[in-house]
């Protein structure tokens, strides 16, 4: 049980609003709550002639603090601006055989973000929420883990998790937390069939190690 995002909120729960939205709090700890608002971030890219917006989050693994999206929101863009902050934050490289970007992480930090520890990956059957900025505004859906498959992409055969919660334009970049609010996945597609969340599991994202900047095809 996580947070909804609609109106029909009963009277007399505690809520938090955030950018916009009023969450209801239903059974998730006051400490997960206050560490999804601060790490996970709306953000908007200008590239290859297309204004996108989507989600950024931040982590903290091997001793690293860094900002994760997707390469496919950055593409052609050398920069980011991100919701409540001044400056703009820098895209810090590509991950080979992923659609997965890095965000200079020290920026975010600076800007007020939290970086999310991270958990092992999942299993199948495994309860998960995910959390990010579909159509713009801040949600946290619960789900499950509904399979682990082999899918290619972006030059790269990996594992990913199909999650049962659906995809909505805005929500790439966004992270899959498991039930104490550790960082297990971070959102790249849409099933073109079921619509469901397509997410990679964080042990098969690596290291930035190509350029910069994603290319627009």
């Amino acid at each position: 049980a996580w947070w909804r995002s609609d109106g029909g909120a009963p009277s007399g729960r505690p809520v938090a609003s955030v950018a916009g939205a009023v969450l209801e709090r239903d059974g998730a700890t006051g400490e997960v709550e206050a560490q999804l608002q601060r790490s996970v971030r709306l953000v908007r890219a200008a590239g290859c002639g297309v204004d996108r917006q989507a989600t950024a989050r931040v982590v903290e693994r091997s001793g690293r603090t860094v900002g994760l999206t997707n390469q496919h929101v950055v593409a052609g863009a050398a920069e980011v601006t991100v919701d409540g902050m001044g400056e703009v934050v820098p895209v810090g490289g590509v991950v080979d055989g992923r659609d997965v970007a890095e965000l200079d992480g020290q920026d975010l930090l600076d800007g007020g973000a939290a970086a999310l520890p991270v958990g092992p990956r999942p299993v199948v059957g495994a309860s998960v929420a995910v959390a990010g900025y579909p159509d713009g505004r801040f949600e946290v859906r619960s789900g499950t883990v509904r399979s682990v498959e082999s899918r290619q992409g972006y030059g790269g055969t990996t594992d990913v998790l199909v999650i049962d919660v659906e995809a909505v334009p805005g929500i790439s970049g966004g992270v899959v937390v498991d039930v104490t609010g550790r960082a297990v996945g971070l959102v790249a597609a849409r099933d073109p069939l079921t619509h469901d969340v397509v997410a990679y599991p964080l042990d098969v994202v690596g290291r930035a190690t190509g350029e910069s900047t994603a290319p627009c095809a």
